[in-house]
């Protein structure tokens, strides 16, 4: 009989039974497949092995079409030979399994199945796991071998011959290697979703590509292996679909023959019945779906019923059974339903795989490191997980989510979206499983489902302590970001559709504020910030929403103050909530509840922030919670003249619109403020309308007399002086008077003074060479002169910083005392000018921003070798430095280490400051805390440059009218014996105390003291060469200048230096008699000179002070 297709092949099958295909042999390759159809009786009780291969391949495209000539045997009501039209990628693989002499007997399911009858598919569908598990061999046809296919398949299972030659084989591929490899593993075989069914249930593979094969579970090792993850890396959607099928194909040779329907264990079954589920029980269904959801399949309903036959839910199959006449949406509700449990709400779309799900969840934490499968397996993801907290927040770190709520390891299968760090764990509410979320960013923020339905792990905590949040996620089967959009945008109009747009934008408002408070939960916050800085720019296109609306858009801006909070962000979250308060306060009034309770909240922020010293956070915590009708007058006025811009920026702040008045009290306190001056009048002007505030002539002689601020605070307010105001005799007499900075006050006011007295400016160059003091007559100037340095001898204890820098700590831990030198001043010694004319004091306006909680004093004393007051000697000097210093610190009542600083002579007077203070007991005490001296150009054994000029001014005649303090001279000539007895008799003490030494480099024409002098040749000294001159090796302009790095982090160093240890005798300590001999060179010098040294105990090896300078500069 002819070949015909008048009828179909296939008849109704008998209840239990399957069809099988017959392939007739031929040894002609271009002959016609003759093959032939026939029942088989699958669920009879087994008599044997099942004999029959079965097919895994892809059905490919339907055009154009081959033949089959099949035959049917024992079918009633059918013709015997029929003509079948199948694709070409199933006609391939028949012919490629075509014996030349045996029949092959294998299943196909477009050929074994007829597709025509729906509910033939359903059943045989139901039964398809059970035909791959009990076939003798599943045979995976992956196509001719086009584009070097076959030698691809070679290849990969060269890979995994040799596992020690793993890493030499990976270097040996070659370019065109890779691509034949990779065009392999990019075939639409890997991506079926079917193929993941057949290859989960099969007991023996065997992987053909053209006439190449290769067995199953030596393919799947290579694939797993190391040897191909350069090719993951490069193509993570490569990655995506081989990892989970390799994954599979390896556990094949693991699985048993008939293995118990888990589903029904227990239950009989009739012996022509199929199984009621035919589940092999690999893993859940959620499992399932999160590693194979990204795999395709013709109809969109197989991307889940090819689950079922893999997934050990027994629910499963009655939630989710195949069944075609279901509308793919609703399919799609109920498999999240099923795996997400009924406390949630779905939404899901006709012919979309997107679903977006709103409820409850509990935030667990977070992912911090990923490693894809343990020892090299490809196959598993092992997720570092960093859980919340108990109350939900972190700390800030360098690395996303590393809490304080502990971190565990959790092994994870591969998933269709591998996870990453920074993804975020929850539970659901009602859900069995755990959920894993990832941020999107685009148009709109929101968060991504990477994985639905993990198992929990057995060391995951049970949430009752961590924080809940409800929120809006979408599961996304789509890779268009493009109609992800679209269908978030579609799902908000469903919601909002009746409501108004500022309601709509509100409800916006507050999905995005769930995600970042998720966020915050996880410690991501720069991404939260993100998510806030969008609120924010979303918040402007609700101002005009009317009361009820700001009102809305206020607590939506101290939501967003609690995320900067939470986020460490403390400026932003102040500046927020200011603005909060000033709106509440002109919409609802200073006293109404929302408004005092805003107050608090700025309160407690600044409590919380830390950065505020006690007394400041008192002042600023009366300013919020009292009203600024309610503070009198002289609380205003003590703010402002003790109080820093933060403060008092504060304070107006808070203050009603209306009321933006300034009084001339006001004023003369911030002109008297030392600490903080300019910036609190700035900020005083700048609150005040132009035309309601008066610059008197008092304020500015308060200005004037302002020794700390008073430079700054005068051109600002020649800014703002009326035109008639002149500057006063006491305006002149307050600069004058002004110790510090009145020199350049002077100079400022000059231009501005009354013309009728000009003769007070006539002599201003001789000022200017003679030391910058205005005075009429030579004999005035060197009076003047004299009183100015008499007058600045003694301890000061500099004020408090000027706040250009944050400062991370306010509490008192570290005394620096500085001593200067000859011709020095305790100010202007360690300042340095710039030829522009700025000054900057480096002790009190950079230390404190590199060494947190010093307090810098320095210490004057007459030492000018011309035209001075007497010298008194080393000794009177070092002798009223401790006892000044003592008195200072029993005033104050702190107790800190003390590193001295000293310059040129003020070297030589700490040295006998410190021996002093080890031999004298009412020093003891103080002694305990002194831990070391830095030494700038210290004549430790005399000035010889230096000393040859002064000494010529002494031997001048007496007309020329310069007077020599021949006495301070004689102590620095070279040699001097007071020195050289003081240097050795430093020695025994000098291993107690850390010593850095820092001297003018041997580079500079004019080296003062030089390095043989300035070093003093100890063990446990540190000397370095700076690069400035010697009057400014201790001066310094800004925080990077790199000579100012090397002195701030040796003086850190040496505060941590251990103390001078207490002895248990009221008899001083004293070292042994020494002889007066010249001193060596320090050319010389070798470590170890003063033999005595090492006998002590405190001559112990000290670390290098220097160490710090390498690793924080």
């Amino acid at each position: 009989m002819s070949p015909t297709t008048r009828h179909s092949p296939h008849a109704p099958l008998p209840p239990g039974s399957i069809r099988l295909l017959r392939v007739r042999p031929s040894q002609n390759r271009e002959a016609a497949l003759e093959c032939q159809l026939f029942p088989y009786p699958l669920f009879s009780p087994p008599g044997g092995a099942h004999l029959y291969e079965a097919l895994s391949y892809v059905w490919g495209a339907p055009e154009p079409q081959r033949s089959l000539h099949v035959i049917v045997d024992g079918e009633e009501g059918s013709s015997p030979r029929y003509r079948l039209p199948v694709t070409a990628s199933l006609h391939g693989a028949l012919l490629s399994l075509r014996n030349a002499h045996m029949d092959r007997v294998v299943w196909a399911d477009a050929v074994c199945i007829n597709q025509r009858d729906n509910a033939e598919k359903a059943q045989q569908i139901r039964c398809m796991a059970d035909i791959y598990r009990q076939a003798a061999r599943v045979i995976v046809w992956l196509g001719e071998p086009v584009d070097g296919g076959d030698a691809a398949l070679h290849r990969i299972l060269a890979a995994v011959k040799d596992a020690d030659e793993i890493a030499d084989r990976e270097a040996a591929l070659d370019e065109g290697e890779e691509q034949q490899i990779l065009a392999l593993l990019q075939r639409p075989w890997f991506e079926r979703v079917w193929v993941l069914q057949e290859v989960a249930a099969a007991r023996s593979i065997t992987v053909k590509c053209g006439g190449v094969e290769v067995d199953g579970h030596g393919f799947g090792a290579a694939l797993s292996g190391s040897v191909l993850g350069h090719l993951y890396e490069r193509f993570p959607g490569v990655s995506r679909h081989v990892r989970p099928v390799a994954y599979l194909i390896r556990g094949a040779a693991f699985r048993s023959r008939g293995a118990p329907d888990v589903s029904t264990a227990g239950t009989p079954r009739s012996p022509t019945s199929p199984p009621s589920s035919s589940s092999q029980g690999i893993r859940q269904m959620g499992e399932l779906v999160d590693m194979y959801r990204s795999h395709k399949a013709s109809v969109r309903h197989d991307r889940i019923f090819a689950l079922l036959g893999m997934s050990h839910d027994g629910q499963a199959e009655a939630s989710l059974s195949p069944d075609y006449g279901v509308p793919w949406e609703l399919l799609f509700a109920r498999l999240v339903r099923f795996l997400t449990g009924t406390q949630v709400s779905i939404q899901t779309w006709p012919a979309r795989e997107v679903a977006v799900i709103s409820g409850r969840a509990t935030i667990l934490g977070n992912v911090v490191a990923v490693d894809h499968g343990p020892h090299g397996q490809g196959d598993q993801q092992r997720a570092h997980v960093s859980l919340c907290d108990l109350l939900g927040t972190r700390p800030r770190f360098p690395r996303l989510g590393h809490g304080r709520g502990g971190e565990q390891t959790w092994d994870l299968p591969p998933s269709a979206d591998p996870i990453q760090v920074g993804d975020i764990i929850c539970q659901l509410d009602g859900a069995a499983g755990l959920s894993i979320l990832r941020l999107r960013q685009g148009p709109r923020f929101w968060l991504r489902v990477v994985m639905l339905a993990i198992p929990r792990p057995r060391l995951a905590p049970d949430g009752r302590d961590f924080p809940s949040r409800h929120l809006f996620l979408v599961w996304d089967w789509e890779e268009d970001s493009l109609s992800l959009s679209l269908s978030l945008s579609e799902g908000e109009t469903t919601v909002a559709s009746a409501a108004s747009q500022t309601a709509e934008e509100l409800q916006r408002m507050e999905r995005l504020e769930a995600i970042a408070s998720v966020l915050q939960d996880v410690g991501d916050y720069s991404n939260a910030i993100g998510v806030v800085i969008h609120m924010k720019n979303l918040l402007t296109a609700l101002q005009g929403g009317g009361t009820a609306a700001m009102m809305g858009v206020l607590a939506m801006r101290e939501r967003l103050a609690a995320i900067y909070q939470a986020a460490r962000q403390w400026e932003l979250a102040r500046d927020e909530l200011a603005a909060v308060i000033l709106s509440r306060m002109q919409v609802q009034g200073a006293a109404h509840v929302d408004t005092m309770q805003s107050r608090s909240r700025l309160a407690v922020l600044l409590r919380d922030w830390g950065a505020l010293g006690p007394q400041k956070l008192d002042v600023m915590e009366r300013i919020i919670l009292t009203s600024s009708q309610a503070l009198q007058e002289e609380d205003v006025i003590g703010i402002l003249r003790s109080c820093d811009e933060e403060v008092v920026s504060t304070l107006l702040g808070l203050r009603p619109s209306s009321d933006r008045k300034v009084t001339e009290k006001w004023l003369l306190a911030a002109a008297g403020n030392t600490w903080r001056g300019e910036p609190v009048m700035r900020c005083l002007l700048s609150h005040a309308d132009d035309g309601d505030v008066i610059i008197t002539d008092a304020v500015v002689a308060a200005a004037a007399g302002n020794e700390w601020q008073g430079k700054f605070l005068i051109p600002l307010l020649l800014e703002r002086r009326p035109s008639w105001l002149k500057i006063t005799k006491p305006v002149l007499a307050a600069a004058m008077a002004n110790s510090l900075q009145g020199a350049e006050i002077w100079r400022m006011l000059q231009p501005v003074a009354d013309q009728k007295r000009p003769a007070r400016f006539r002599s201003a160059a001789l000022m200017v060479a003679m030391g910058n003091w205005p005075q009429i007559t030579l004999q005035g100037l060197w009076a003047r002169r004299r009183r100015h340095l008499e007058g600045e001898t003694g301890l000061l204890t500099l004020p408090p910083p000027v706040r250009n820098y944050p400062l991370e700590d306010t509490r008192l831990h570290l005394h620096v005392v500085a001593v200067h030198g000859v011709n020095g001043d305790r100010i202007m010694s360690w300042t340095h000018e710039s030829p522009a004319g700025s000054k900057v004091l480096w002790l009190n306006e950079l230390l404190p921003y590199r060494i947190h909680g010093v307090q810098a004093m320095t210490f004057g004393y007459a030492a000018s070798i011309l035209g001075g007051g007497p010298w008194k000697g080393v000794d009177a000097v070092a002798s009223a430095l401790l006892s000044q210093l003592l008195e200072a610190r029993k005033r104050e009542g702190n107790n800190v280490p003390v590193v001295f600083l000293g310059h040129d002579l003020g070297g030589i007077v700490i040295k006998q400051a410190l021996i002093m203070a080890n031999e004298e007991p009412r020093f003891a005490e103080l002694a305990r805390w002194f831990r070391g001296v830095v030494f700038f150009g210290t004549p430790h054994r005399g000035i010889q440059h230096g000393f040859k000029r002064w000494s010529l001014l002494a031997g001048a005649p007496a007309a020329v009218g310069v007077r020599v303090n021949t006495k301070l001279l004689k102590t620095l000539r070279p040699g001097s014996e007071e020195l050289t007895y003081l240097s050795e008799s430093f020695r025994f003490f000098a291993p107690r105390y850390g010593i850095a030494t820092f001297y003018e480099s041997s580079s500079s024409n004019k080296t003062f003291v030089e390095r043989h002098s300035a070093v003093l040749g100890v063990e446990n000294e540190d000397a370095v060469a700076l690069s400035n001159s010697h009057p400014a090796l201790c001066k310094f302009d800004s925080l990077e200048n790199l000579d100012f790095c090397a002195v701030w982090s040796t003086i850190r160093a040496i505060s941590h230096e251990r103390g001078t240890p207490t002895s248990t005798s009221s008899e001083p300590i004293l070292p042994p008699p020494l002889s007066i001999t010249t001193p060596r060179p320090i050319e010389d010098w070798e470590p170890g000179h003063g033999d005595f040294l090492r006998q002590h105990p405190d001559a112990q090896p000290r670390r290098s002070h220097l160490q710090y300078y390498s690793r924080m500069c």
